[in-house]
């Protein structure tokens, strides 16, 4: 079954100029071979959790908090051998503080469930070549959905289930043609290439981790063994990071605190 897949072109991008530009095509129709970086945003979020107070003694709603962070969206392998940038997962680094305390959280292995656009913009943006002028920019609505099923978090200290939906946007941005000042309907026409970029998204999370502690009774049949958490978070591409350790960097303070089994040693 065909599908909207968001796509990196090698004609404009070089992991070193960590620079993306992205096509929509269908899934089934490689594109030409091209390395495929790891898309950095930076990460805000705001909301409630339940928290431990009194080292037991019981357990109240506090505000969640995270000032710095990051999201980081990693292209399928088996897709990148082909030369397509088809996204599939994504960690999130935070300073998270809940409540007075203060985590340093990973949590890997989230499903990119959708990142697709769409828009008033979407037929002219498909056929670009002869639909918008070389050097001209349009803008198109976009969505991004993450979920994550009981996913142990880096640091082995918790898990995780978490859902969480946002919109936001994207420029494509046809290049200069060399050839012509007309539409790109010439395929010799130098020039021509779309470059997608992602911007913004804001958007809400709700979720349930590991209890705080056992004190509390519930109303409902069955009670969850676990205490849950929801607000509101925003994602903004940063278009000079493309790797892993620039998102690590981002949300530690220039520092990678996780390896590939967790906490790094020097900071356990």
């Amino acid at each position: 079954m065909s599908k909207l897949m968001i796509v990196a072109a090698a004609a404009a991008m070089t992991i070193g100029a960590n620079a993306a530009v992205f096509q929509p095509i269908d899934c089934d129709e490689p594109d030409i071979e091209a390395p495929c970086p790891v898309m950095v945003f930076k990460l805000t979020a705001s909301g409630k959790a339940t928290v431990d107070m009194n080292e037991g003694a019981y357990k109240s709603v506090k505000a969640l908090k995270v000032s710095k962070g990051a999201l980081a969206l990693f292209p399928n392998e088996e897709c990148a051998a082909d030369g397509l940038c088809c996204y599939d997962t994504a960690t999130i680094y935070a300073q998270l503080k809940m409540g007075s305390d203060m985590y340093l959280f990973g949590l890997a292995d989230v499903e990119i469930g959708k990142w697709s656009v769409f828009g008033k913009n979407f037929e002219a943006a498909k056929n670009y070549r002869s639909q918008i002028k070389p050097g001209k920019t349009v803008k198109l609505e976009s969505d991004l959905f993450l979920t994550a099923d009981a996913v142990d978090t880096l640091d082995g200290e918790d898990t995780v289930s978490l859902w969480a939906s946002a919109f936001g946007d994207m420029t494509l941005k046809v290049t200069k043609a060399t050839k012509t000042s007309g539409y790109c309907d010439n395929d010799s026409d130098e020039g021509c290439d779309p470059i997608w970029t992602p911007k913004t998204y804001n958007g809400w999370f709700v979720g349930y981790h590991n209890l705080v502690n056992d004190m509390y009774s519930c109303f409902n049949c069955d009670c969850g063994d676990y205490d849950i958490f929801g607000g509101t978070w925003k994602a903004v591409y940063q278009a000079k990071l493309a790797s892993d350790s620039d998102a690590q960097k981002l949300a530690f303070n220039k520092k990678v605190i996780f390896g590939e089994d967790g906490l790094l040693e020097d900071e356990e």
